[in-house]
Formats: C-alpha cells, structure tokens, sequence
C-alpha cells in the first residue's frame, strides 16, 4: 500500500515537473522576443548592413597567394564569393573552395630563414643577421611584395563569403613578416628616410583596414600586424639621429586613437552572425546524421529555440555596440559590457539554446583587450615621436615622460621608463598574449638629453 502511495506521488510529481516545463516552453515561446531582444538584433543587423565608402581590401587578401593577373583579381574574388553562396545554399563543405588549379605565386613559408621572427621583437636584428637569406627572399617574392603594398590604396576590409563553419581564412601566408623584412633590409642597406616612412605606411594601413571590419579573424590579425610593425618601427627610429627628421607618415600612423581604433561593435556584430551559422549547421547536422523518431524530435523542439537563442546571443554582444562601452574603450577602460543573458525561466524553455550561447559569447572580451593593448601601444610610438620632437626640452627624460600629453597616455595603466633609461614601457591587459609589458627603444640621445 505505502509502495503504491509512494510511486503514485513519485508519478504525479514527475507529470507536474512536465506540466511545468511544457506550460513554462509555452509561455515563453509564445511572448516572442521582448523589446530589449529585438532591439539588440535590429542592431547587430544593422551594423552588418551598413554601407562602407571606398576600396575593399577583401578581394586582394583572398587571392594573394595566387599567380594571377592584379586586373582579374576583382572578377576572380565575385567567382569565389558566387560559387560559395551556392554551395552554402545546396549545404556543401567551402574547404576546397579555390579551384586546385589556380596557378600560385612562389612559396612563402613560416621557416624561411630570411623573415622576422614571429612573435620576436627584434625584426632588425633578424635581418642584420641574416642578410643575404632576406635578399634571396625579397627577390623571390617580387610579386607578392608588389601586391601587398597596394594594400594601402584599400579602405576596408569587409568579409565577401557567406558566414558557415568552415569559412576560408585569406591571408594565411606570413604576408606582414614578409613585407617589414623587406623594409627592414632597405633600411639596413641606407635607405632609412623611406624605410621607415614605408614601416609607417604600413601601420597606418592595418590599423584603416581593421577599422569597423565584420571579421574577428581578420581584426585581430590587423592588431598583431600593427603591434610587430611598431615595434620595427621602434627600432629603426632608435638607430636614427635625433635630429633627423621623421617622414609625415609616421604622423598618420601614430594619429591620436580614435573611436573606430578600439570599437569592437562590428566584430560583435560579425560574430553573431557566425554563431547562427554554426548553431544552424549543428542541429542540421545532428539531424542528418542522427535520425530521430517523433518524440525525440518533439522533445528537441522544447529545448531548442532558434530565434530566442539568436536573441539571447544578440542581447550580449550588441553590449560592445552602447555608447558607453564605445567611451569606455576610448578611455581604455577593460571590462566587458553588463551581461544581459537569459534569466533561469527563459533557459529552461531553450535549454541547448542557453549552452550554445554560454559557449560562444564569454571569450570576447579577450579580444577586445587586444584592441585596448594595441591603441596602448600605439600611444607609445606616438610618445616615441614626441620625445623625439620635444627633444630640446632641458628636463631630465623621467620629468618629460611624466608631462607627455594627455593623449598620449593609456588610461591608469603602469608605465615608465626602463631601467636602462634608454626605453619606454606600458603595462598590457592580455598577458597572455603579448607578455607583461610593451616596451619601445629609445634613441640614444632621448636618455641623453641635456
């Protein structure tokens, strides 16, 4: 009797706990998205759909890896792009997307003895050291060196393929060690003025390319691009005379930091639209593979909303796109927006949604502290250039890195000087990443100043 008793109220509670959960989906399923989500996805949206002034640097990076001619490089890049919507659509892979004859350009490896180092600061150094190796190179990769300076005649750079799982990654090939070599052999050869006024270009043109980019991969490649170029730059201003002048290029690439330079809107935005793709890939995937009877697939249907997860998702990363983290950014202020996921109820009645979404949103304030780490470092550079310019000032060195201008400081970070006077320094927020400290060689006459 007890037994029956128990399993009768053990059997009406597991009923009720469905109940609940059912009426609970019901209910949410039912309002929709409230006003805070769609107002999230309207901006996302609306940030992807924005219209962009000038050249595309997509094209070029697509194809520079390969032997053809610069004038077919537009239409070559719509073939690629038309090709992939149609696999996309007809749920076919984009790994092989280049067709396997396309003829390429002469190899460029990663172990090329005549190329910086990767993640090393002393690319000058390097290429003293290995001189006729970077010559051989340079000489090899004409070609490749033509196209990637004509990178600085792009605007933008806006990603062309479709957003899926195994979306092609341009530019792989060590294109930025490639071309700071070869500016650092023609420094190293006397031609300084235009070595580093070409280092300088360079900066100033990843960090334009980078600006409102809808490609994470492709932003934080620019903030690495940017970060190894200011140090070479460093480095060769370091070996100048004091006296001598600085190209007007450098002024460009070491502008005071700007809202677009550390806005991480655009990428939030491009992520969003990636992480449905992958979310819709999954499900369609585990459909295929996995197939399911009709209660399987209505207990799926309880669990998985496509549209509040596409919305809880939007509501977190359209944080990076408010005004206030905009100013935050500027200030150099890290932290990432308040998290406005969903409360335990709208969980429940989207419960792979909520692991989707808890999976895909956290990381992103990683990269945005490269952004803050990179407007940092150029900060530095640019306080480079103004100690080189105030360098008639009689103070000592420490006195006129303490009165730099406002604009040439990170917010509260650590900073100073080195403690052989002949460097300056500024904490980072990703260590892990780039180390403790960044930290730019003076010229000797900085330190020596009277």
């Amino acid at each position: 009797m007890i037994v029956r008793r128990l399993l009768l109220w053990a059997g009406i509670t597991v009923l009720g706990i469905v109940t609940l959960f059912v009426v609970n989906v019901g209910v949410h399923r039912l309002a929709g998205l409230d006003a805070a989500q769609r107002e999230a996805m309207v901006t996302l949206a609306d940030v992807r759909a924005a219209p962009r002034e000038g050249r595309n640097a997509f094209a070029l990076l697509w194809l520079m890896p390969y032997d053809v001619a610069d004038a077919d490089i537009e239409r070559l890049a719509a073939d690629d792009v038309r090709e992939a919507n149609a696999r996309v659509v007809a749920g076919r892979p984009l790994g092989d997307l280049a067709p396997a004859d396309r003829p390429r350009l002469a190899a460029l490896t990663h172990a090329d003895p005549g190329l910086c180092r990767a993640r090393e600061h002393g690319c000058l150094a390097h290429v003293r050291s290995n001189q006729e190796a970077t010559r051989a190179l340079v000489a090899t990769q004409a070609r490749r060196l033509a196209r990637l300076r004509t990178l600085e005649q792009r605007d933008y750079y806006h990603y062309a393929f479709p957003h899926a799982p195994d979306m092609p990654i341009p530019a792989v090939d060590p294109i930025q060690r490639l071309e700071l070599s070869a500016l650092a052999l023609d420094f190293i050869d006397g031609d300084r003025a235009e070595a580093i006024a070409g280092v300088c270009r360079n900066i100033a043109t990843w960090r334009r390319l980078r600006h409102g980019t809808d490609s994470l991969i492709f932003s934080m490649m620019a903030v690495a691009y940017v970060g190894v170029a200011i140090d070479l730059a460093g480095d060769m201003l370091a070996e100048s005379p004091i006296a001598e002048p600085v190209p007007a290029e450098c002024g460009e690439a070491f502008a005071p930091i700007a809202e677009a330079d550390v806005d991480f809107c655009s990428e939030a935005a491009g992520e969003s639209a990636f992480a449905a793709a992958v979310s819709d890939d999954l499900v369609a995937r585990d459909r295929s593979e996995n197939p399911r009877g009709p209660l399987e697939r209505a207990l799926f249907s309880l669990t998985y909303d496509r549209e509040q997860t596409s919305a809880t998702r939007a509501l977190a990363l359209a944080g990076y796109c408010s005004a206030e983290q905009r100013a935050r950014s500027l200030a150099d202020g890290d932290g990432p927006p308040p998290r406005a996921g969903a409360g335990p109820l709208a969980c429940a009645a989207n419960l792979v949604g909520c692991g989707f979404d808890m999976a895909s949103v956290d990381p992103y304030e990683d990269y945005r502290e490269r952004l803050l780490d990179m407007a940092a470092k150029l900060r530095l550079g640019a306080t480079v250039l103004w100690l080189r310019e105030t360098r008639d000032d009689p103070r000592p060195l420490a006195e006129r890195f303490a009165a730099r201008p406002e604009h040439l400081r990170s917010g509260t970070r650590a900073t100073g000087i080195g403690d052989d006077g002949r460097s300056i320094w500024v904490a980072n927020l990703d260590t892990r990443k780039f180390g403790e400290r960044t930290t730019l060689a003076l010229a000797p006459p900085v330190e020596a100043s009277p």
